[in-house]
């Protein structure tokens, strides 16, 4: 039969109904900033695009561009297709 693993926590630094409880650990090594750490108000800069990605970029555009107008030419001739046989049809 295995014998269970024990686990001791101290919970002297633990919050308990918003009361921070006294801790005697002493505290070692370099304090360093998280991702949740203030830091200085710099706006983010966007990494610049080599030739390959610019030249990616601009097809990849200028292919959203011509499925755009093929789209809008699409449901501009459905429509006037529509329109027409409803005139035919109340002509008739």
């Amino acid at each position: 039969m295995m014998s269970p693993l024990l686990f001791f926590v101290d919970v002297s630094a633990f919050a308990y109904a918003g009361e921070i409880l006294e801790s005697n650990a002493r505290q070692f090594g370099p304090i360093l900033a998280g991702p949740g750490a203030k830091r200085e108000k710099k706006p983010y800069v966007l990494p610049k695009l080599g030739h390959s990605q610019k030249d990616a970029l601009q097809r990849a555009r200028k292919y959203a561009m011509e499925q755009s107008i093929k789209s809008v030419l699409l449901k501009q001739t459905i429509a006037h297709q529509q329109q027409v046989s409803v005139s035919q049809s109340s002509v008739i």
